[in-house]
């Protein structure tokens, strides 16, 4: 009976019995960083299988916690993302991952909740500057270091950090570093006004919603248009659609609809679909919009109808190759693919480009407030 106690104690205190691998390469390190990949790729139910394999390996190596919190920060649960962190750090706190996953769920839990910028930013440093005493050469610590800045609205250090992986001039983060300088360099330039727009003009897509907040608050076109006393379209107020009654941007969307801009109205279905993705077409017709409004001249609204199409992924008689056309000629829109010259309607629009087009209109428009 002893034996079977003490047996029973032995079993106990050496957790779930490890998977035998299955090859050299069938090691708890290598599914961590396949779930990892499979994570940024969007595959989070892949992500998940590969993080239980390095679990089933190793039950205490601390990837498989680190990897469950960035699933959990992907989904919103901040609390369960920092408990599996603290999971992690109880198995190895050198293990420099945790530390970033810790300063990456702060700040995204920050912006979230309201918190007050100064207090998660000075928790999100020091879980950095953790990692960074791990090991001086990892560029993980400083991309995220990076998007942390960034996310608080602190351009210019975002930026200082970001050449920090530039000086090195190799690794994974190079080709997203150069693309996410220019895209801070377009937010400085465009200065927005407001909280919002500092918040919206940081992201990499923007939504239906946030367009229309931009909108309102950084374009003021409400105020422009009663100033003008012009419209841009015949507005429909009288149904709303109902799904942006509980949406945090239902005052903005409404002033939206009330001007009945192309581009951000109501779809057949009878809703407006705020959390959608802005598409390119959406942005350009709406920018055609205001420019008819701001100069007057409505020839703008068929100015390219009937010419052999400039791109090779769209037709002409498509309905918004006009707007795309006209935004890309006046510098409100790029080129997607520089290689083939396609204008991708179907693709997404950075808040930092929404913004400078915003500043572009009110300097050719001379718009003052």
């Amino acid at each position: 009976m002893k034996k079977l106690l003490l047996f029973s104690i032995l079993l106990a205190s050496c957790g779930r019995p490890a998977v035998q691998p299955q090859s050299p390469l069938d090691r708890p390190e290598s599914h961590y960083k396949q779930g990892l990949a499979e994570l940024e790729s969007g595959q989070v139910v892949l992500a998940e299988r590969a993080f239980n394999r390095s679990r089933s390996l190793d039950d205490n190596y601390p990837g498989y916690s680190v990897g469950m919190a960035l699933i959990s920060l992907q989904n919103g649960e901040y609390h369960d993302a920092r408990k599996r962190i603290d999971a992690a750090l109880r198995k190895d706190r050198n293990f420099i991952d945790a530390h970033i996953g810790l300063g990456r769920i702060v700040s995204a839990e920050g912006v979230a909740v309201g918190r007050s910028t100064g207090a998660w930013l000075n928790e999100a440093e020091n879980a950095y500057r953790r990692a960074e005493k791990l090991s001086d050469e990892s560029q993980d610590v400083v991309w995220y270091w990076a998007q942390s800045y960034a996310m608080a609205g602190e351009l210019g250090l975002a930026r200082e950090k970001l050449q920090e992986i530039l000086a090195v001039g190799r690794g994974k983060w190079v080709e997203k570093a150069l693309s996410e300088v220019e895209r801070l360099q377009k937010a400085e330039r465009s200065a927005p006004g407001s909280r919002a727009g500092i918040e919206i003009g940081m992201k990499a897509e923007i939504t239906r919603a946030e367009w229309a907040v931009l909108l309102v608050d950084e374009l003021k076109l409400p105020e422009l248009i009663r100033k003008r006393g012009d419209v841009v379209q015949t507005g429909q107020t009288s149904e709303l659609p109902p799904d942006i009654e509980s949406t945090w941007a239902n005052a903005w969307i409404r002033e939206v609809l009330a001007m009945g801009l192309m581009g951000l109205q109501v779809y057949p279905d009878g809703n407006f679909y705020p959390e959608s993705i802005l598409t390119r077409a959406q942005y350009a017709q709406s920018n055609q919009a205001i420019l008819i409004l701001l100069s007057g001249d409505k020839t703008l609204s068929h100015a390219y109808i009937g010419q052999e199409s400039r791109f090779p992924d769209l037709r002409a008689d498509n309905y918004a190759y006009n707007a795309l056309a006209l935004c890309l000629e006046r510098g409100l829109l790029n080129i997607a693919d520089r290689r083939t010259g396609a204008v991708n309607p179907n693709g997404s629009v950075s808040g930092a480009q929404a913004l400078l087009a915003i500043r572009q209109l009110q300097n050719s428009f001379r718009i003052e407030y």
